[in-house]
Formats: structure tokens, C-alpha cells, sequence
């Protein structure tokens, strides 16, 4: 008997514990929900559930380790839980780079379906950069001459500067050609380039034209749909469409052409940058244009090769040249049709594998490279084109990879070295303003891409995620405690009266 009863207290006593740390669990989450400072601050291991952070993910992307996710693809996601409108945000990662040159953390916007504000957490040539340097709380300054004691003092300077140039920083400034002068005829490239495309323009006095020959050669299952995107000079989408497919199957190469213009005037001077967003089973065939100035950002994917010998495509099999700017250079086919010996500036480099990435290391020079058969991926930071007087280099002004030039003085980025841990594990943090951030389902989306992952068969560890998010507005506990259950007692006011109607409903039949 007394066994009995000293079980039965343990069980109450057990019980009450249990419920009481239910409770105090609750009651700390709704406090933490509440967030009647205007500040919400998250941080994960990634090993454990958290209610306000997830995983990284997909998971065949990032494979999960013992204390940390390997990331072996890009991009990858995670998600925190946003219960107010917040304006800004730090993100704070711990991770070790690998191989890789760069890494960025971005946040959704809500101005397109696929949109992310992005900043550099990690840019391995700016990291090696051996100018002297100033740094705020956000901003780091290269200056070849120590001209200033402040980024402050620099910032009251900046516009009477020459030489400047910024990564993820805005400048308030744009790029000019000084004596640009328009095409006065329309010009075609007639080089075949597989999939997706990016590009910069230039434009002065003249309408923004240009039209792609495209086929789709089906090798792939699914749609094939194309992008278009045109940003101005602030990096602001002006016009945006999409050209869906209907077709999902692989029944090979459609011999019809589509043609896809963007035709745009009375655009203000300035350089303009052109996503062309598809998958590989798009093939441009021809771009004609009216425009003068065509550089190609990071990829072009060269395919006049007998891989795509289809009668309609009209394919010479000609060798291609390409002017390039970039600190390495990487060559990749997955054909047979593509092993060939590449020249650049008259040194060899044997793409002699499928699948393979093979690399040369440029510097900062403009490099000729000889393409004799084509079906060749070229990726670099940096920029390419079909011929020198199409060339230019916008990117001067808001410079994506640093390399030597006597033209920089200066160098300002929204980037902050990171702080070395041990072995290779680094960490880094990212400012954001959020006022145009997507929420959905309750959560921020964040992104983290590193462009060279996909292609190097490299990888990325991460190990631990810090968010701290914060509102300029104050809120009182009354305000907090009916912004949070409003919502609820809605919802069960909602499912209340449907199920009242369903019973009228069923009453009046009978």
C-alpha cells in the first residue's frame, strides 16, 4: 500500500514536472514570438529542431555530417520564422569554404518569383587583396595610396574621385562611355550558344533591340522555359517576360524556331544588363541586334559542334574566338565531339576528359582564346565577347572580382574579411534591410550560392546560423498578445461558422 501511494506521488510529481516544463517552454516561445522589443535573435548548430530556424536545404544538395552540412551544390535555402515585419537583418555564419573563391547570402524579395537581395560573405581574391585597409561596421576600404584616415572622411570625398571602384556597394555613380557613338546598322552574332546567357549593353540615343533565334532540342524531360530580365544601371528590373513551353517530352529537336525580341526605347544612357534564363535544352541560335557593345558575364556555353548537327540549325562547324577578362579560366564539355586542345593567348590547354573542369590562370590580362570545335562551357569571373570592339567592361564602376589595374585607386565593398576560426572554419556577418522582403507562411527565406560549386565538384560546410532581426518599431504587451492570437481566434471564428452552415445546411435538406 504504501509502495502504491509513494508511486502514485512520484507520478503526480513527474507529471506536474513535465506539464511544467511544457509550460514554461510555451510561455518562453510566446515570449520570444512576441518580440515587444523589436528584436528577434535566432541561432542554430543545425543539429537540433529549432521552431524558428530550419535546415539547410534540399537535402541532395546539403548532406548533413555529424556537426555540420556539406553543401555540394548550389544554391541552397533555409527559412526563419518572421512573426512581425522586421526591417532589418544580420545574418551570422560559421563555415569553412573549401576550394571556393566566393560565397553570397541573400534574403527573397517580393519583387519577382525568383528575386534574392544577395551580399558576399566570403570572396577569397578580395580576402588577399594586399592594399592598406579601413574598415566600419558593414564596409571595408582598399586604398593602393593611404590617401584617408576614415571610410567617413572617404565617403565625403567619394564623387570628386577618380579611380573608384565598389563590390556590392552602391556608388551613386554610373558607368559612361565619354565619345560613344550608336551602331548605324543592325549587327548579327552568329555563334551558337546553349542555354542560359547574361550580358551587358550599352545604349545612347538608340532603342534597346534585340531578337534571339531559338530552338529547343528536347533532350530533357520537362518545360523549357525561357526568362527574360533587363536591368538598368541601379541594377533595377525595367522589363521582364516569360516565354513558357508546352512541351515536356524528350522527342528531340523541335525545327521551329522561336524568336524572342526585346524591344525597348527612350531608354536613358547608361550600361544595361540582359538575362536570357533557361535550361540547356535551349539553343540561341543567332542574336541580331542593333546595339555595338556585347560582353557576356561569366558563362557562355559555345555549341557549333556536330553534337547539334541538325539540318535546320545551319551550323558551319567554324572554330570560334573569344576575347576574355578573367583571373581563371575554365573549360568543361560533356561530349566526346567537345575534347579538343584550346588555345589562349597561343599557350594550350587539353579539355581531354568529359565532365571534367580544366583551368588556366589568366591574371588580369585580356586573353584570345581559339575554340576549334566548340561544344565547350567557358566559365570566369569576369567578362567575354566575340571580337574586341564589342568589348567593354562596366563592371570598372561596380566590380564583381578585383583584379590589378592602374585604372583603381580605390576599391569600397559592403564586405568585411572574415574572422578565422580554427583549421579552415571562418565566420561572417551580413547586414540587410528588409523593407522589401517576402514573407511567406510566416517565414523569411534566405538563400546561399556560390556560382563556381556546381562546376568544380567542390563543397561548402556550414555549421552554425545566427539571425538577428530587428524593427524599428516598439509595441506594447497588449498590442503583442492580440497581434499574436487575432489571428487564431479568426480562424477559429472562420472554421466555427463554416461548420454551423454545414449543419444548417444538412438540416434543411433532411
Amino acid at each position: 500500500m504504501k509502495h502504491n501511494i509513494k508511486f502514485l506521488i512520484f507520478r503526480i510529481f513527474f507529471n506536474v514536472l513535465l506539464w511544467g516544463i511544457f509550460f514554461v517552454t510555451l510561455y518562453n516561445l510566446i515570449q520570444k514570438d512576441l518580440t515587444l522589443d523589436g528584436k528577434l535573435e535566432i541561432t542554430s548548430d543545425l543539429n537540433k529542431k529549432n521552431p524558428f530556424i530550419s535546415v539547410i536545404f534540399p537535402e541532395h544538395r546539403a548532406i548533413k555530417k555529424d556537426n555540420y552540412y556539406e553543401i555540394n551544390d548550389e544554391p541552397v535555402y533555409f527559412t526563419v520564422r518572421s512573426p512581425i515585419n522586421f526591417n532589418r537583418a544580420e545574418v551570422n555564419i560559421e563555415f569553412d569554404p573549401g576550394k571556393q573563391e566566393s560565397i553570397s547570402v541573400g534574403y527573397a524579395d517580393n519583387k519577382e518569383v525568383w528575386s534574392y537581395k544577395i551580399h558576399t560573405i566570403y570572396n577569397e581574391t578580395l580576402n588577399n587583396i594586399k592594399w592598406a585597409t579601413l574598415t566600419d561596421e558593414k564596409n571595408t576600404l582598399w586604398q593602393k595610396n593611404k590617401d584617408f584616415i576614415s571610410i567617413d572622411d572617404f565617403y565625403q570625398k567619394i564623387q570628386k574621385l577618380d579611380g573608384v571602384a565598389a563590390h556590392d556597394f552602391n556608388l551613386g555613380e554610373h558607368f559612361y562611355i565619354k565619345d560613344y557613338k550608336k551602331s548605324e546598322k543592325q549587327i548579327e552574332i552568329n555563334h551558337c550558344l546553349r542555354g542560359e546567357l547574361k550580358f551587358y549593353t550599352y545604349i545612347k540615343d538608340e532603342t534597346l533591340d534585340f531578337t534571339f533565334t531559338v530552338y529547343d532540342i528536347n533532350r530533357t524531360s520537362g518545360s523549357d522555359n525561357i526568362f527574360i530580365k533587363v536591368y538598368d544601371n541601379s541594377n533595377r528590373v525595367i522589363y521582364s517576360k516569360m516565354i513558357e513551353d508546352s512541351n515536356k517530352k524528350t522527342d528531340g529537336a523541335d525545327e521551329n524556331a522561336k524568336y524572342v525580341s526585346i524591344l525597348i526605347p527612350n531608354l536613358k544612357e547608361g550600361v544595361y544588363k540582359i538575362e536570357f534564363l533557361t535550361n540547356d535544352d535551349n539553343i540561341i541560335r543567332t542574336i541580331k541586334t542593333s546595339q555595338n557593345l556585347f560582353s557576356i558575364i561569366d558563362v557562355a556555353y559555345l555549341c557549333d559542334n556536330p553534337e547539334y548537327a541538325y539540318k535546320f540549325f545551319n551550323l558551319g562547324f567554324k572554330p570560334s574566338e573569344i576575347y576574355a577578362v578573367g583571373n581563371t579560366l575554365s573549360f568543361y564539355t560533356a561530349h566526346k565531339n567537345g575534347l579538343q586542345n584550346i588555345s589562349i593567348n597561343g599557350k594550350n590547354v587539353s579539355v581531354a576528359k568529359q565532365h571534367n573542369w580544366y583551368n588556366f590562370e589568366n591574371g588580369s590580362q585580356m586573353a584570345k582564346i581559339l575554340i576549334p570545335k566548340n561544344d565547350i562551357k567557358i566559365s570566369t569571373r569576369g567578362l567575354m565577347s566575340f571580337s574586341k570592339d564589342m568589348y567593354f567592361n562596366p563592371e570598372i564602376v561596380n566590380l564583381e572580382n578585383y583584379s590589378e589595374s592602374h585604372d583603381i585607386k580605390y576599391l569600397i565593398a559592403q564586405y568585411k574579411i572574415p574572422e578565422k576560426i580554427k583549421d579552415n572554419w571562418q565566420k561572417n556577418t551580413v547586414y540587410f534591410d528588409l523593407n522589401d522582403a517576402k514573407i511567406e507562411n510566416g517565414n523569411l527565406k534566405f538563400i546561399i550560392s556560390s556560382p563556381k560549386l556546381k562546376f568544380n565538384k567542390g563543397f561548402i560546410k556550414i555549421k552554425n546560423i545566427s539571425v538577428k532581426l530587428i524593427s524599428d518599431e516598439q509595441i506594447s504587451k497588449h498590442g503583442a498578445y492580440q497581434r499574436l492570437f487575432d489571428p487564431i481566434l479568426k480562424k477559429i471564428s472562420t472554421n466555427y461558422n463554416n461548420f454551423i452552415n454545414k449543419i444548417s445546411n444538412i438540416w434543411h435538406l433532411k
